[in-house]
């Protein structure tokens, strides 16, 4: 193990440069096309205009677009973004409780929240929603033998 640190240490930048010269290898040889002048021991590289400079542009053939058809639910009403925020932000929320082992008040009041701004969303008779009232009616405090938190101690 240490002879490998010294050994990728060692390859990094080559490694780098190499997979830089990959990326970049059609500018790089376009680069090359356009070197006017080369000075090595002063260190000066001249390159001449490009095709964009020149203002030689190429044609190229205007794309035909697609037009795209819209898809409208007609289940969901998509004109209440406020509701569909407070859906997302309840399903996260509940995620947090889930994942934290909050109480089981505040887990029920999250699936009825959720349930609520679903059926406000056009999902009412939907197999969401049928299983958020299934699920809240199993942790419905009548239901009795449940724990107050969500996992056990």
């Amino acid at each position: 193990m240490e002879n490998v640190l010294p050994l990728v240490d060692a390859l990094a930048w080559p490694l780098t440069v190499i997979l830089l010269v990959l990326v970049f290898r059609a500018e790089i040889i376009s680069l090359i096309k356009r070197l006017k002048t080369t000075d090595l021991s002063s260190r000066v590289l001249q390159f001449g205009e490009s095709p964009l400079d020149r203002g030689e542009l190429p044609k190229q053939q205007p794309r035909q677009r697609k037009k795209a058809k819209a898809v409208q639910s007609k289940i969901i009403e998509w004109d209440k973004p406020a509701t569909l925020f407070w859906l997302a932000n309840d399903l996260m929320w509940l995620q947090d409780i889930l994942l934290r082992g909050g109480p089981r008040d505040k887990f029920i009041e999250g699936l009825r929240n959720t349930r609520e701004y679903a059926i406000r969303l056009g999902l009412s008779g939907t197999f969401a929603t049928e299983e958020l009232t299934r699920i809240i009616e199993y942790f419905e405090p009548e239901q009795g033998g449940l724990p107050t938190s969500l996992f056990l101690d």
